[in-house]
């Protein structure tokens, strides 16, 4: 549930994880803007913020940076897409599901490198007088955020847990399909404890869709949650392993 209640620390971790698995670049762009990140703060930290000082790891930030927003953005409305679908199916079709990149870069009309290049070199110029005081770089995809917006409004403030735990639900499916996509193999779905939080009615569209998608590992402390019988279940008590 951290990925909807948690701080935007936990979205661009998973995003970055996906996205990772499935593109060489953008690890490797999504490091090095870490490192010219890590320099320019020093400077800014430390009162050396001069333009000329300043000027060249600027450059890195809105070369790598620009890379990894692209990514970022285009992995986030795939994911967007299917995350729809499936929450669409577990919640009975009467709830929908709406995944927004919002960066800290203000996302340009036209969405092309160039374009996204000099709306993050505004960004830096119109934010450095704040960030001298506060010594550190205070625009960038390293406080990028997606909001979960379920029948528009946002699902961190406005949702009961029931209908997050069903759009992490979604999200996890829709990482699956996206992975499968580009890998051409698919992924195994490991579920810790997640039937006894749903009602039934989306406990049993859960396990629908993922008994002929996915090999998946669920745990729960009920199993008189599910009823078939084909389901391969096994008991841990006191230590022991047993099929039940």
């Amino acid at each position: 549930l951290a990925l909807v209640k948690g701080s935007p620390h936990n979205r661009r971790r998973f995003l970055d994880l996906c996205i990772a698995q499935v593109s060489e670049s953008y690890g490797y762009n999504l490091s090095r803007y870490g490192k010219a990140l890590e320099q320019r703060n020093s400077l800014l930290k430390n009162g050396l913020a001069q333009k000329n000082l300043l000027e060249p790891w600027n450059e890195q930030l809105i070369a790598f940076g620009v890379r990894v927003m692209i990514e970022r953005y285009q992995a986030l409305l795939r994911l967007a897409e299917l995350a729809c679908q499936f929450h669409y199916e577990l919640s009975g079709q009467g709830e929908d599901l709406s995944l927004w990149y919002a960066p800290q870069v203000q996302l340009p009309e036209s969405r092309t490198a160039v374009a996204w290049a000099d709306a993050f070199r505004q960004s830096l110029a119109s934010l450095l007088p704040k960030e001298r005081i506060r010594g550190m770089t205070l625009t960038g995809p390293q406080r990028d955020d997606f909001l979960f917006l379920l029948n528009g409004s946002d699902l961190k403030l406005f949702g009961s847990q029931g209908q997050q735990r069903t759009a992490v639900l979604a999200l996890h499916l829709a990482a699956l399909e996206f992975l499968e996509e580009r890998m051409g193999e698919r992924p195994v779905l490991l579920l810790d404890d997640v039937l006894s939080e749903l009602d039934s009615g989306r406990r049993k569209r859960l396990l629908a869709l993922i008994e002929d998608r996915t090999q998946t590992i669920l745990t729960t402390t009920r199993a008189d949650l599910w009823e078939n019988n084909e389901y391969s279940s096994w008991q841990i008590k006191q230590g022991s392993i047993s099929q039940l």
